[in-house]
C-alpha cells in the first residue's frame, strides 16, 4: 500500500480563525489515506488546533515570525527546511502577500508545486502596509498555481493577468453543513444556558482587529438597544482590539447587555441561539462564518461591495455598505426580526459549500497538479 502524498500547509498560528477552521474542515474530511497535512507555523507557541492535528497524524513544524529584519536568516533557514525534506513536493501557503517567502525558499529548494491561497481583498492600512504591498508584487514570480476563497481575493492578490490566464482556482470555504442545521430545540437550550431567553440576540464572530469593525458593530447595537431595551449582542473571539472595543462597551453602559465570549468551539451552538447575524467589514476575502451562519437558517447582515456576494447563497444575506448611515443597518436588522428561522444545509450543498464533497475535489486538485490519478492511488 503507498503511502500518503503529505502536503505542507503554511500558516501563522493553528487558532481558531477563518482560514484554519477552513483548512481543518477539509483535513478532518480529506481521504488521509491519499493525502496526509503537515503544517508550517510562525509562531513558537501551540495553536487551538494543534492537538486536533497532531491525533490525524498531521505533523506540525515551527519557524521564525515573517518581519524585514530577519527577512534573509528566514529564507536561509526556511530553503534548508525544504532541502532537508524532498518528501515535500507541494507546498500550500495560506498567508496572503507574505506567501511570497515560504514560496520562493521552497522554489529555491526545488519544490515542483507552490501554491499561494488567497484569503483576502484587502490589506490593513498600517505600517506593514509598504512591505505587504511589494511582497504581493513578487507572488507571480514564486508561485506555480494560484487559488483563493473567492473571485476577488484571487484578482486583489495575484492581479488581473492571472484571472485573464485563468490559471487559478476557487477553492470554497467548505464546512460540515450538518453540524449547523437548525434545531428548535438545541436554540432554547443554548439560550437558556447564556441567560439570553426570551431577548432579541445579535451577533458577531471573528477576531478583534480591524478588518472586522467592532467599532462600528458597538455603534450599530446601542442603536438598536435604544428602542430596543431587551437586546443583547454576543461577541465571539479575541484580538488586539478587544480591550479598546470593551472600553467602549463601558462607556456607552452596554456592559451588561453584550457579551463578550472569547476563544470558542461550540460555535455552531451559538448560532442557533442568535437571531441575526452582523458582519460589517471593512474587507474579507469571503467571510466563511457568513457560510456558517446560513447553514444555521440566520438572517445575516454584511458589508456591501466589500464581501463577495456569491457568499449570499440562500438569499439569506442582506448587503449594506460599511460606511452607511446606521439607519440603514437597523432598517435591514428590523426586518431581520421577521425571518423564520429553518433547515438550509441543502442550500450549502447545492452550492458546493459541504466540505463533504469538496474534500475529494481538493483531493483530486492535489493528485492532477502532480500529474498522478487518485483513484490509482
Amino acid at each position: 500500500m503507498k503511502e500518503p502524498i503529505r502536503v505542507l500547509q503554511v500558516v501563522t498560528k493553528m487558532d481558531r480563525a477563518g482560514l484554519e477552521t477552513m483548512l481543518m474542515n477539509y483535513y478532518r474530511h480529506i481521504d488521509r489515506s491519499k493525502i496526509q497535512f503537515d503544517f508550517l507555523t510562525h509562531r513558537s507557541e501551540r495553536g487551538a488546533y494543534d492537538d486536533e492535528i497532531e491525533s490525524l497524524g498531521g505533523k506540525i513544524y515551527r519557524t521564525l515570525p515573517i518581519s524585514p529584519q530577519y527577512v534573509f536568516r528566514y529564507l536561509k533557514d526556511l530553503e534548508q527546511f525544504f532541502r532537508d525534506r524532498p518528501i515535500y513536493k507541494i507546498v500550500h501557503s495560506h498567508i496572503d502577500a507574505l506567501s511570497v517567502y515560504p514560496l520562493f525558499a521552497a522554489k529555491k529548494a526545488g519544490t515542483p508545486i507552490r501554491i499561494s491561497h488567497s484569503h483576502t481583498n484587502n490589506f490593513d492600512n498600517d505600517m506593514k502596509l509598504p512591505f505587504r504591498i511589494i511582497s504581493k508584487s513578487l507572488i507571480p514570480w514564486v508561485a506555480t498555481d494560484f487559488w483563493g476563497c473567492s473571485r476577488s481575493a484571487i484578482e486583489f492578490m495575484f492581479g488581473k493577468k492571472i484571472i485573464s490566464s485563468k490559471k487559478f482556482i476557487v477553492l470554497p470555504n467548505a464546512i460540515d453543513s450538518e453540524k449547523f442545521k437548525y434545531n428548535p430545540n438545541k436554540r432554547k437550550d443554548i439560550r437558556i444556558k447564556l441567560r439570553v431567553d426570551g431577548k432579541f440576540v445579535m451577533g458577531h464572530i471573528g477576531r478583534f482587529a480591524y478588518p472586522k469593525n467592532h467599532e462600528f458593530l458597538i455603534d450599530i447595537f446601542k442603536e438598536i438597544h435604544t428602542t430596543n431595551p431587551n437586546s443583547v449582542l454576543i461577541l465571539v473571539g479575541e484580538g488586539e482590539e478587544k480591550e479598546r472595543i470593551l472600553q467602549k462597551v463601558k462607556q456607552l453602559g452596554l456592559q451588561n447587555d453584550v457579551l463578550f465570549l472569547g476563544v470558542r468551539s461550540d460555535i455552531p451552538d451559538l448560532m442557533q441561539a442568535m437571531d441575526v447575524f452582523l458582519f460589517p467589514s471593512r474587507f474579507e476575502g469571503l467571510g466563511v462564518v457568513l457560510i456558517e451562519a446560513q447553514a444555521a437558517g440566520l438572517p445575516c447582515i454584511a458589508s456591501k461591495d466589500v464581501i463577495p456576494e456569491e457568499v449570499n447563497v440562500t438569499g439569506l444575506v442582506k448587503f449594506v455598505s460599511y460606511d452607511a448611515h446606521i439607519s440603514k443597518w437597523r432598517e435591514e436588522i428590523l426586518k431581520s426580526m421577521n425571518v423564520e428561522r429553518e433547515d438550509m444545509s441543502y442550500h450549502l450543498k447545492e452550492s458546493g459549500y459541504d466540505v463533504v464533497s469538496k474534500s475529494h475535489e481538493m483531493t483530486n486538485m492535489y493528485f492532477k497538479l502532480l500529474g498522478e490519478d487518485s483513484k490509482a492511488w
